[in-house]
């Protein structure tokens, strides 16, 4: 199980990631949030199955979105006889402005990524000439990554430059739920807010 944390640093004015190592963080522009929660999730839209049943593409990713946040993940097979775990949710946290300022920063230069014919996603970050991070998700895992990347950027009020598709941006919550569950105020949600979201990998 690999945990992904987004976060919104508003004098930057970017979003940063992690990956496996929690001190470094990798900057990501907008411009490159915006290819993620465009292009990509066109691309996702595109290569979602079930043609055959004869839903559009929207149709067919709005329901394999839902279905990401469900699914129960099976354990590996060096794992056998441990119980399959729950799904994963994502998780809404803070931290001080201590532990914003001791992380090592990264910029990000480009962005490759490649949707394999056994529906896994990779995902290469370019931070320099020679270095490189990457990335495997399973299309259950993108799903719940670009989902944790929208609620950063509508932290980071990016979303009319981004314009994700409303299957991406639809609550998952049930109406009695949605009735119960309220955002807090802008002006305490801080400047360093953040999303974990647990994505497991192909």
């Amino acid at each position: 199980m690999l945990t992904t944390t987004f976060g919104y640093h508003a004098v930057q004015d970017r979003i940063w990631m992690t990956l496996r190592q929690p001190s470094e963080r990798l900057w990501l522009t907008r411009r490159m949030a915006v290819y993620l929660l465009g292009a990509m999730t066109d691309q996702l839209e595109r290569s979602t199955p079930g043609q055959q049943a004869g839903g559009d593409a929207p149709t067919r990713a709005r329901i394999e979105h839902e279905l990401a946040f469900n699914e129960v993940v099976e354990p590996r097979a060096q794992d056998k006889g441990e119980q399959p775990a729950a799904p994963q949710a994502l998780k809404l946290g803070k931290e001080t402005r201590e532990q914003t300022d001791q992380a090592q920063y990264l910029l990000c230069e480009r962005i490759r990524t490649t949707m394999t014919p056994e529906g896994q996603c990779v995902l290469t970050f370019m931070v320099g000439s020679d270095g490189q991070r990457v990335l495997r998700l399973s299309r259950s895992g993108l799903h719940r990554w670009l989902r944790a990347l929208l609620m950063v950027a509508r932290q980071a009020k990016w979303l009319e430059a981004l314009q994700p598709p409303d299957w991406l941006q639809q609550t998952l919550l049930p109406p009695s739920m949605q009735a119960m569950l309220r955002l807090p105020p802008e002006s305490e949600a801080g400047d360093n807010g953040k999303v974990d979201g647990s994505n497991p990998q192909a």
